[in-house]
């Protein structure tokens, strides 16, 4: 290893050793570039405050060397080490789930698989992702998982073999489906009291049921329209979703805050 101080410039001992630097006076991205433009192998950065760092390079990083931060009580042991070790297991990572998780990466998969097949409609890419999905949850569409867990490949090959218009099928919608029944949500309070009202169009059956942040609520007659009274004090969030009663043919999702 090499101690940097600040990393303010090059210095050509720092070849083929993991640079040491202490934060602050110029960026993260320049005290790491400075380490390379040495021929060091690889950084750490050290906290100049208590606690671990946590920092990016930025959106223009022009290094190709790890970096990594380190808490300034571990500064002490890493100045006077030989060598150094960096292991990443799944206590450095985060753990989230729903469709705000869903949303971004699903959009990235349907334009990595778009790329591939830029002559395709939306709507096209789309029902490719549905046909393709590994099934997760009750057999078929569910309101816990869609279609389940989205393929990149597995889509990607399914255009290939039939076409954009090999997708129309939707993935098996059973006569319905997403896309077919169109949900609208509209929130208020009547003195205090949160309701939310709800309409859709798109299916003809005798009765739906009603959804509340992913369970069922209510069975009703299928009318277009439903009013929900929700208890408790303060705001949050509520999504809804309408199903054709007994079924997974449904509507999206759609989320009203109060």
């Amino acid at each position: 290893t090499f101690f940097m101080g600040t990393a303010e410039a090059v210095n050509s001992a720092a070849a083929g050793k993991i640079c040491v630097i202490d934060r602050g006076n110029i960026s993260f991205h320049d005290k790491v570039l400075n380490c390379e433009n040495s021929g060091g192998v690889g950084a750490v950065i050290v906290n100049n405050e208590a606690g671990m760092l946590y920092g990016t390079l930025g959106d223009t990083n022009a290094t190709s060397i790890p970096a990594v931060g380190a808490a300034l009580e571990d500064r002490a042991t890493l100045l006077n080490a030989a060598s150094m070790t960096v292991k990443i297991g799944t206590s450095d990572y985060g753990f989230m789930s729903g469709t705000s998780m869903a949303t971004p990466a699903v959009s990235g998969i349907a334009a990595l698989v778009w790329s591939n097949h830029p002559t395709c409609t939306g709507t096209e890419i789309r029902n490719a992702l549905k046909a393709t999905a590994y099934d997760a949850g009750a057999a078929g569409k569910d309101v816990y998982f869609g279609y389940g867990i989205v393929k990149a490949k597995a889509a990607d090959d399914y255009l290939t073999a039939n076409g954009c218009a090999g997708g129309d099928n939707g993935g098996g919608d059973n006569g319905g489906g997403e896309g077919d029944i169109t949900l609208s949500a509209q929130g208020y309070k009547v003195k205090g009291t949160k309701r939310v009202d709800l309409t859709w169009s798109g299916t003809s059956v005798s009765s739906m049921d009603v959804f509340r942040n992913g369970s069922m609520v209510a069975t009703v007659s299928n009318t277009g329209s439903y009013t929900d009274a929700v208890g408790g004090k303060g705001g949050g969030s509520f999504t809804y979703q309408v199903c054709e009663a007994g079924t997974s043919t449904c509507s999206a999702e759609k989320t009203v805050v109060f």
